[in-house]
């Protein structure tokens, strides 16, 4: 799954903001969303070493693809691209989704909807926290401004988290609706994203998953912050990760199958190298 925000400067266009890996496992009966870090420092084939959101930029879809499966051992096929400026039609299409939000999320949402609303001299939402869940509904301009928080204390580690439940919430109230449903959904949601599946395969992926007997979402992100470490080269930040045991974890937690890698306090850092290195 693929978030691209074309519009959001002109220095940016085509970039993905947001790499997720969807996996629907009916062997172990598991749902689960994986993100991989958009400033990850990694092999692009028929390219140069480089961030991993370039690949988008470089050969779309296909090459992010290419790219993700070369580096983790994969064999994803096929893809789903949002248009961030159109997740906001999405999520209005639904009726809206609610999130829990904390303080700062709530004050970072809010100045994007003021500065927004003055700009285009539209009515100002601000967020109303339910005090008894904790959670606050987003309409979809609300959701946007969620989206695009960069500033909180945990950066692009906490930002990829929002992308995550963003669509763990999307899925709640899509799958709520029932089987029943799933066409006039479709039919509603289609229009928005781009994907390489037909319309036929999302229904019937659909219908698998809500009869799947689960509706919780396992949620991870990769290179964890033990194997990865943030790295200037050519004065541009970058995300260097160990390779090898990255891909072991993320087959280990897609796939429930491996448990190869060393722990944490095995591993020794090369201040010379770009990697780390076991012992």
């Amino acid at each position: 799954m693929l978030g691209v925000d074309e519009n959001e400067a002109e220095d940016d266009v085509g970039r993905s903001d947001a790499t997720m890996i969807a996996t629907f496992d009916p062997v172990h009966k598991k749902l689960k969303i994986t993100s991989i870090m958009r400033d990850t420092y990694i092999d692009i084939p028929d390219h140069d070493k480089d961030k991993l959101n370039h690949a988008y930029a470089y050969g779309g879809a296909p090459l992010t693809i290419k790219t993700l499966n070369q580096n983790f051992g994969l064999n994803i096929k096929d893809y789903v691209k949002i248009n961030f400026q159109e997740l906001e039609e999405l999520v209005d299409a639904i009726g809206g989704i609610d999130i829990e939000l904390s303080d700062e999320e709530i004050t970072e949402v809010d100045d994007y909807i003021v500065l927004v609303s003055e700009a285009l001299n539209i009515p100002t939402e601000k967020l109303i926290k339910d005090q008894t869940t904790g959670k606050v509904h987003l309409n979809g301009f609300q959701t946007l401004g969620y989206c695009r928080i960069r500033s909180t204390a945990g950066g692009d580690f906490d930002r990829t988290e929002r992308h995550r439940k963003i669509m763990t919430e999307m899925f709640n109230k899509i799958s709520n609706a029932g089987t029943s449903q799933l066409a006039s959904m479709a039919t509603k949601l289609l229009p928005y994203v781009e994907t390489s599946l037909s319309n036929k395969e999302i229904l019937n992926l659909a219908a698998n998953v809500l009869n799947l007997g689960t509706k919780d979402i396992e949620q991870e992100r990769f290179p964890r912050d033990e194997y990865s470490h943030n790295s200037s080269i050519n004065d541009l930040f970058y995300l260097c990760y160990d390779e090898a045991y990255t891909e072991e974890q993320v087959h280990e937690y897609i796939f429930n199958d491996r448990k190869m890698w060393l722990e944490p306090n095995q591993k020794v850092y090369n201040h010379d190298a770009e990697h780390f290195h076991g012992n």
